[in-house]
């Protein structure tokens, strides 16, 4: 019975986790797919697109691996806490880059943008 009773807000914990995860993913492959050039002063994507896309993609991954260790019994445990510090440890990552990167005069006051 106890089982059973972790295993409900695991997960609905794991659904949030990867729904989340589909949100970021899916919200920079978008803007991938819609960066033009033209209107940017640098003619290149930006890193921090890919890296965003690569965040979501790592949560979404860890959210399904979680969601199927949480149903085996035999695999909880160990490996559930490694799966969680990892993900966690990427997307506190993914949030201290995206911090610092956006986190300039250049983006913050709007010069990116072509008149």
């Amino acid at each position: 019975m106890t089982f059973t009773k972790t295993l409900i807000p695991s997960s609905i914990l794991r659904a949030l986790q990867a729904l989340f995860g589909i949100i970021v993913l899916g919200l920079s492959v978008t803007l991938i797919r819609g960066h033009n050039p033209l209107h940017w002063t640098i003619s290149h994507l930006p890193t921090l697109l890919p890296f965003s896309a690569a965040i979501g993609g790592l949560t979404v991954a860890g959210a399904l691996l979680g969601f199927v260790l949480s149903w085996t019994e035999f695999l909880r445990g160990f490996f559930e806490i490694i799966l969680d510090i990892a993900v966690l440890l990427a997307n506190l990552v993914g949030g201290v880059v995206r911090h610092l990167i956006l986190d300039t005069d250049f983006v913050a006051t709007g010069q990116c943008f072509r008149d």
